[in-house]
């Protein structure tokens, strides 16, 4: 069966920074619409759009706090429903980055869950207590901890692999499984192709009873703790084949940062209900010894290696 991915040339959008139409210093989905033409003509029939829905701005848009709206700056559910009109006309397609490993704070399932410690939505995150103590000395990718404590008090904390304002989301909880999958059938149903799936490769995490250890950091990070492991396969191919099941077409390419050559594998194996595609980086190039010990190795500056790329992909 022939799939419109398998020929897709994808041009990336970042919203804000495209073009602006009424004047108030950001980019929005009407020049979006308008520069199509000028889109196609590089050559590109597919456009990935980074995140657009209603948020806080903590991280560029990928703290999202309503999964179902348009951020007000971009625009109306009328100017996307005219830009998707427009994208098909041209025999086009599109994909919205989707994050799914966590939320903004400020979104309404983490809001109930802090109000209401007996809320069905607090075993949408990770909760953890150790004697008033963190419970390990992971450290986040934003620097810290990845322990945040409960907001409204208590002896709990929150886990969060970026941002202390982005909690992530509990991923073995069959209903978070299934709330990230009606999001993506809400977003199919207004005509969206695809989706980018950020940060999927952190939605599993190891035994939070285990430190980092050999280390002298305070909070070290160390992204086998929390990235790539087995149970990120089994929810990642619960969601995807929820949503395939709906629209058997819709194309997913999940970021896989830092997965290397045969777990990218892993992640795509045909009729496994995986990604469709996966993005990686983290064989291309070899890091710098450490140019300042306060910058986490995940932020290393790297050198592009040749002949390590090549044999990457060919393997």
């Amino acid at each position: 069966m022939d799939r419109w991915y398998e020929k897709a040339i994808i041009y990336q959008i970042y919203p804000k920074s495209f073009k602006d139409t009424n004047n108030d210093g950001i980019g929005d989905l009407r020049g979006i619409t308008e520069k199509l033409d000028y889109i196609q003509k590089l050559g590109a029939n597919t456009i990935w759009l980074n995140p657009i829905f209603v948020s806080p701005q903590i991280d560029n848009g990928y703290d999202v706090s309503n999964y179902f709206a348009i951020d007000p700056h971009l625009g109306t559910i009328e100017d996307f429903q005219e830009m998707v009109h427009q994208i098909h006309k041209r025999n086009m397609h599109l994909l919205l980055d989707l994050p799914i490993n966590d939320t903004s704070d400020q979104h309404p399932w983490f809001q109930d869950a802090i109000t209401n410690k007996e809320s069905i939505f607090r075993e949408y995150y990770i909760w953890r207590e150790n004697d008033g103590k963190r419970p390990n000395n992971w450290g986040s990718f934003f620097g810290g901890s990845v322990w945040e404590p409960d907001p409204n008090g208590g002896s709990e904390y929150y886990c969060h692999v970026f941002d202390k304002k982005m909690p992530d989301l509990n991923w073995r909880n069959p209903e978070v499984r299934k709330s990230m999958a009606d999001i993506a059938k809400f977003w199919v149903d207004k005509g969206v192709d695809g989706f980018r799936l950020d940060a999927f490769i952190h939605i599993a995490k190891a035994n939070f009873g285990q430190n980092i250890l050999n280390t002298s950091a305070e909070f070290p990070v160390d992204s086998s703790f929390y990235a790539n492991l087995p149970e990120v396969k089994d929810y990642l191919c619960d969601f995807i084949k929820s949503v395939k099941a709906y629209k058997s077409d819709v194309f997913f390419l999940g970021e896989a940062s830092s997965a290397d050559a045969y777990q990218a594998a892993e992640y795509t194996r045909p009729n496994q209900d995986g990604c469709d595609a996966v993005v990686t980086s983290d064989n291309y190039g070899e890091i710098y010894p450490l140019a300042d010990p306060e910058i986490p190795m995940f932020f290393q500056p790297r050198q592009l290696d040749i002949s390590r790329l090549k044999q990457t992909f060919s393997v």
